[in-house]
């Protein structure tokens, strides 16, 4: 066993002939909170390839999106409490490991202040713990961004690492609050900071901001009233801000990423609610009062009429999707043409496509308690093939226009705008399985899914999943739901339900999914566990480890 740790394994153990690749083409790295280090892990044999001491205790991870770098998150200095009345006694900091040589940076101060703190429960007492929406890794993994709220009598400020160096590169006072990161790469930044009454004093415009390291103020572009809607380009070059300011209604700018430069204005016919990417097309879909705007940079390509405010879209290889109170619509995406129009029961919340395209789902509800209910759609016939009642998913979790994107955690960028982009793949909490014969709906009154055949629309059964919102891996082959002392498995084709226990001793912490989806890490207070991506079996346990934090690298 190496380093005399105890490692269990489904499957017969392997020597690796390589010191610190694992056998397979994914590495899973550890926090070890016991030891304060971080351990490279096989995934297929839970044996550690290498262990290397970390100068703080850490707290969690975030992985570059070059898959470089692992970013540790360290403990937070601070009293035991409870609730937001935690005395810090240091600022917060991180240290950079390179993944190659599993070599970590000396502690780099990032301010005062926990980012969007949370509360993480532990064994014994609470302890406050990192948030990660307060924290960006630009999507070339050059640098990281922190919003720093400040503690006592230290102010707030942004603070920008550049992580190949492993050291600060600037750190730039804030003086209001509110601030969101929209946009940034190689040490430039830009911020959205909202419209605020103070308690003295005149009220205080929305603007954007445009820092880089070195500058001792940064660039800012004054906005003359609250966006409806903002949201930054893929490729984050701009940020496109949609207000009520045009003559008849709506306006949205391009605004440069670069310098704050308006690249174009365009004035809408009418009133608009909200601007949705549409990431394969490369343009912008603007919600009207009673249609939808095509745009592309500074001209209007079509307006697709709704008859209804639209709600939500959703896109196919050859459909864009319009839900609307009573009615779910279907537009040709190369031509725009209308494609046909259903009318359904109640207002469109949620909406899945089948893997061929050949058929839609959608969940609407006609009050916040009341019960969801699923319609089948046949998207050639543009008949409405059946309705099935699932369960109470509560109050609205979904607003006007905004989309989740499907793997949210610790994912860099990912909510910067939330839920502002079209994502073509199905919400987790209403998806078709991969094999296209079940629909999956969740429940989080009762943290269950119901279970509703595709062809049909028969409610086949419901599932429990443990009391967290449960996660879905890869196109949903596996859902993970957690509980106190152990964690669900089930196989969405099959049906068939797996349980992980922990013991008395052990807590749940966190779910880790693999870059190819491939691996799952289970971590739980003092022993982490590997599962398959695509049918929830045990690959793999590492014990005697106090892990804090998983994050897993392909190499």
């Amino acid at each position: 066993m190496a380093h005399g740790r105890a490692v269990a394994c489904a499957c017969a153990l392997a020597l690796s002939l390589h010191p610190y690749r694992a056998s397979g083409a994914e590495t899973l790295h550890v926090l070890d909170c016991k030891s304060q280090s971080i351990l490279a892990v096989d995934p297929e044999t839970g044996s550690i390839l290498r262990e290397s001491r970390l100068p703080a205790t850490p707290d969690r991870a975030l992985v570059s999106p070059d898959g470089r770098r692992l970013v540790v998150l360290n403990r937070v200095d601070a009293s035991q409490g409870f609730g937001f009345g935690y005395p810090m006694r240091a600022p917060s900091s991180i240290s950079v490991v390179d993944l190659e040589s599993l070599s970590a940076s000396a502690p780099i101060e990032l301010g005062w202040g926990i980012p969007d703190m949370q509360l993480g429960r532990k064994t014994i007492g609470f302890r406050p713990r990192w948030g990660t929406e307060g924290i960006r890794i630009s999507r070339s993994g050059s640098h990281l961004y922190a919003l720093m709220p400040g503690h006592k009598e230290h102010p707030a400020q942004l603070a920008v690492v550049d992580l190949g160096a492993a050291k600060l590169a600037g750190a730039l006072p804030l003086d209001r609050e509110g601030g969101r990161i929209l946009a940034g790469e190689g040490g430039r930044a830009v911020l959205f900071f909202e419209a605020h009454k103070p308690k003295k004093g005149s009220p205080v415009l929305p603007e954007l901001r445009l820092f880089e390291p070195g500058w001792a103020q940064p660039k800012v572009l004054a906005l003359d009233r609250e966006p409806a809607s903002i949201v930054a380009s893929t490729d984050r070059s701009r940020v496109y801000v949609l207000d009520h300011g045009g003559p008849s209604g709506g306006r949205l700018r391009a605004v440069s990423a670069l310098d704050l430069a308006i690249e174009s204005t365009l004035d809408l016919p009418g009133p608009a609610r909200a601007v949705v990417l549409d990431v394969e097309g490369e343009r912008q879909l603007v919600l009207g009062s009673h249609e939808v705007y095509v745009v592309d940079g500074a001209r209007t390509i079509a307006t697709l009429p709704t008859g209804k405010p639209p709600i939500l879209v959703r896109r196919t290889p050859k459909l864009l999707l319009v839900g609307t109170p009573g009615s779910l619509l279907g537009f040709e995406a190369g031509s725009f043409h209308t494609a046909g129009e259903v009318a359904i029961k109640g207002r469109v919340e949620r909406l899945a496509i089948a893997p061929d395209g050949r058929r839609a789902f959608a969940l609407t509800r006609e009050s916040p308690e009341a019960f969801g209910l699923l319609h089948v759609v046949d998207l050639e016939s543009w008949n409405l093939v059946a309705t099935a009642q699932t369960g109470n998913s509560g109050k609205v979790e979904i607003e006007a226009a905004m989309l989740y994107a499907q793997q949210r955690m610790l994912q860099p960028w990912t909510g910067l705008a939330p839920m502002r982009q079209l994502d073509p793949r199905n919400d987790p909490s209403l998806f078709v399985e991969p094999e296209g014969k079940s629909v999956f709906v969740f429940n989080s009154k009762s943290s269950d899914f119901t279970v509703v055949d595709a062809a049909s629309g028969k409610v086949l059964k419901t599932v429990g999943m443990g009391r967290e919102t449960p996660r879905m891996v890869g196109g949903g082959e596996i859902l993970v739901g957690s509980g106190d002392r152990r964690v669900h498995v089930l196989e969405t084709a099959t049906l068939k339900t797996r349980t992980i226990s922990f013991g008395m001793s052990g807590l749940f912490e966190a779910i880790e999914v693999s870059p190819s989806s491939a691996r799952v890490a289970v971590v739980a207070t003092d022993e982490v566990t590997v599962i398959d991506g695509k049918t929830g079996q045990e690959i793999s346990k590492v014990r005697d480890v106090k892990p804090c934090g998983a994050a897993f690298t392909a190499r």
